[in-house]
């Protein structure tokens, strides 16, 4: 198993800036909140996201266990880049916060 420090997974994904409503292109999935979670506690440091908190549609649940994904709240804000493993019931664990 390899472990990747912040720093390379940010150069791993170059020069991405967190923008409002605008379209990310990355090679990394995008899994939503759903509008009425509050993303608040996740923008503060929270390490995980629980499944009813998520978009689950079939896109996320191929996700592969161990994979990365971008996270969006509702309004398309991004959050951070979580590891995603859709089979437990804290399917996003975070590896790096914020303006990635």
């Amino acid at each position: 198993m390899r472990i990747c420090s912040c720093r390379q997974t940010l150069a791993e994904l170059g020069q991405l800036q967190p923008q409002r409503g605008a379209e990310m292109h990355s090679d990394h999935p995008v899994i939503r909140l759903k509008p009425k979670t509050n993303a608040q506690r996740v923008r503060h440091g929270f390490p995980w996201v629980y499944d009813n908190e998520l978009v689950t549609d079939r896109r996320t649940k191929a996700l592969r266990p161990g994979s990365l994904a971008i996270l969006h709240d509702h309004a398309q804000n991004v959050l951070g880049l979580f590891a995603v493993n859709p089979s437990i019931n804290m399917p996003l664990f975070v590896v790096v916060f914020g303006g990635i």
